[in-house]
């Protein structure tokens, strides 16, 4: 069963992917932390009406062969772009904050646990309609 099939999979999973690049680019912010005219990065905030809607659309190619290849499947990545909003710069023209950076990882981290606790639960209600329990 592809999961991905589901809206609600696909949404978490995307966000999850979002949230995962969003990490690594809090920690190369945070290792670029002294190094001189390096700019903090951030990923552009993912759309959840584009996302609804593209989830939400049954029209589009379907998938009627194992060796074809799925629609949708080359998701493009999610690219960093320059902190426009950047608090403060260090002589050294490093605008990395460590302390906002620390804040964002946290930030990060609670929303993936809370995207990975409605991932579980939605797999579980599936396996409980399906007699399968928990």
């Amino acid at each position: 069963m592809d999961l991905n099939a589901i809206p609600l999979f696909a949404m978490l999973g995307r966000n999850m992917s979002w949230l995962n690049r969003n990490q690594q680019v809090l920690a190369e912010n945070i290792a670029h932390a002294d190094t001189p005219n390096y700019r903090a990065k951030t990923l552009k905030k993912l759309d959840f009406k584009a996302m609804l809607s593209a989830a939400t659309a049954s029209t589009g190619p379907v998938r009627t062969h194992p060796n074809h290849i799925a629609p949708g499947a080359s998701e493009s990545g999610f690219a960093a772009i320059p902190d426009r909003d950047v608090y403060e710069t260090s002589p050294a023209g490093n605008s990395v904050n460590l302390e906002e950076q620390a804040v964002a990882m946290s930030k990060n981290a609670m929303d993936y646990q809370t995207a990975t606790t409605i991932y579980t639960a939605a797999l579980g209600m599936i396996n409980t309609a399906l007699g399968r329990g928990r």
